[in-house]
This record gives structure tokens, sequence and C-alpha cells, in this order.
């Protein structure tokens, strides 16, 4: 399965890593918006373990993904979308299966609300991280309540890792 793995490109949730491991030993192709942070944590312990991963760039190329200050991508399988930041969040969300919500900020409900609304998946979030994942199902309650049926809340990483293992069979 595709399972995009969005949050903070600032910060790193300590989950994040964990988060990465455990999908990469499931074989579940990892995507993420190809930037550091809680996402960068997430690639790291997906590749620690041979998992697979793509990340999605807003830039045309790898010296324009550097302009945007998402850092050196190596030798990682890029898409390089040319979209600037709000495209790049619309490409990486419409190949996900599904999504996993870590912390994040403007960016990352940005990602969440385009999934929602693009795909029919799962969205996994992990409440206790923070930022957008806390107020996340405050803003569909208020807003969008038909698509709650197609979110998953946890408390914690180990809570929500069964939960995708469990819907991705």
């Amino acid at each position: 399965m595709k399972i995009a793995v969005i949050g903070s490109a600032r910060k790193v949730h300590k989950s994040a890593y964990y988060l990465g491991q455990e999908l990469g030993r499931c074989g579940h192709q990892m995507l993420t918006g190809a930037c550091g942070g809680t996402p960068g944590a997430a690639t790291q312990g997906s590749l620690d373990v041979g998992g697979a991963v793509l990340g999605y760039s807003p830039g045309t190329d790898a010296a324009d993904h550097l302009r945007y200050g998402m850092g050196d991508r190596g030798t990682l399988p890029t898409v390089y979308t040319g979209r600037g930041v709000k495209g790049r969040n619309i490409s990486l969300m419409c190949d996900a299966e599904a999504t996993i919500v870590i912390g994040g900020q403007l960016g990352t409900l940005h990602e969440a609300i385009t999934f929602l609304e693009e795909r029919e998946g799962p969205l996994y979030y992990l409440w206790s991280s923070g930022g957008t994942a806390f107020w996340l199902w405050f803003i569909l309650f208020a807003i969008r309540k038909d698509r709650l049926r197609n979110v998953r809340f946890a408390a914690t990483a180990a809570n929500l890792l069964r939960e995708v293992l469990a819907d991705a069979g």
C-alpha cells in the first residue's frame, strides 16, 4: 500500500522514526513531501529497515528542490513536480492510498484536507502529536462531518500502527 506520512518539515516528532520502520518492515511504500522534520525521520526509519520511500518535491529538479529549502535528497527516488509546495501537496495526496498525520502546521492541514477531498482511503492521525493532528478532528467535525468515516484517530503510535495494518490487510 502507498502510505503518505505528513507532518512538520521543521520539527521531528518522536514517533516518526518508529512508524517509518514499521511501515518499511511491513512492505508498504512510504510517500513524503521530500523534506526533513517529521517526514524525514519517518523516511530514515523506513530506509534503515530496507523500506521503499518516494519523495514528492515542489521543485522542477534537484537544484530547484534545494531552493525550496527542502534539503538534499541524495539518491532517494524523487518525483519533481515543478508545481510549488501547494501543487506538490496535491500530487502527493492524489497518489497516496492512505495518509498518516503526525503533528504538523498549515501545510500539513492543506495536505490532510486535500487527501480527504481527493481520495476515499483512510486518513490516520496521531492526535497526541499536537499541531495540525490535534486540531484536525475539530475542523472536520465543524465543516465536513461526512468525511469523518474515513478518519482514524489514535493516541499512541502503536495504536495508530495497529489501525493502519488492520486496514491494509
